[in-house]
């Protein structure tokens, strides 16, 4: 196991209900359950090929609850793509099998007007494909509080005034940050204005760890129920797992 730091802004207090919610290893998150029961609907930003997380919230939840999911590199288009550049591949008939199951999982996963994959980029208003959450949220939820999960691989930084505006719609927030090192004073001003509790932080062991033992990129959960102030004694917890399952174990106690 590897010793990994954390400054004090970023470690998580003790929360008596996260569970683990998405698929095991890279993808899974660690949220509180009453964020999740508390929420009307479910955002996600970045979706990519796997939506396990979006699945096992719904199970949680309700299946009617509306979910909607912004991610502009993926779609039907993309997955059939797969599956036609798999086919030629008769000695690899596995990467068939798991590329159709993807394309047929999408269609299946992604119906109805409840569920919504919507081909849009979000945080960047320079393109003229971008979405404002704001916006988005006021127009198709208002009145309404929902759970936002952001796995947008470095542009999250570029969403995190629109977070702070729509603080009080916003139930619980599971976030990837990437490069954390050059972003620490951003991302301290980004949690204080947020005004949430973090109750997990888990790093990302395909991100690797600084000289000084920083975690580059970490997985980091904020909840609005939560009101507790006594931190956890060590990470991981027991329903974390490594992203990188054949990566090393990362591991840290708290001196606070």
């Amino acid at each position: 196991m590897i010793p990994y730091r954390l400054p004090a802004f970023l470690w998580p207090n003790v929360c008596d209900d996260l569970h683990r919610l998405g698929r095991d290893f890279d993808g899974g998150y660690l949220v509180s359950q009453r964020d999740v029961l508390g929420s009307d609907f479910l955002l996600s930003c970045g979706i990519f090929d796997d939506w396990s997380f979006e699945r096992d919230f719904l199970k949680s939840r309700e299946e009617s609850t509306p979910l909607v999911a912004f991610d502009p590199t993926v779609g039907a288009g993309f997955f059939w793509g797969r599956v036609r550049s798999s086919l030629p591949r008769l000695a690899k008939p596995q990467m068939l099998y798991r590329d159709l199951k993807t394309l047929v999982d999408y269609y299946r996963f992604f119906s109805g007007p409840q569920r919504r994959h919507i081909k849009s980029l979000v945080g960047a208003p320079h393109f003229q494909n971008s979405v404002s959450i704001a916006d988005f949220m006021e127009a198709e939820f208002s009145g309404l509080n929902g759970f936002c999960k952001i796995d947008v691989e470095g542009s999250e930084y570029r969403l995190f005034d629109e977070l702070v505006e729509v603080k009080e719609k916003i139930t619980g927030l599971a976030i990837e940050l990437h490069d954390i090192d050059l972003h620490l004073d951003r991302i301290e001003r980004f949690l204080t204005d947020m005004d949430m509790t973090v109750i997990h932080c888990h790093p990302n062991n395909y991100g690797g760890l600084t000289t000084e033992g920083l975690p580059l990129v970490i997985e980091l959960t904020l909840s609005s129920a939560s009101d507790a102030t006594t931190t956890v004694s060590h990470l991981p917890h027991d329903s974390d797992m490594n992203n990188d399952r054949n990566g090393p174990v990362y591991f840290s106690t708290s001196d606070r």
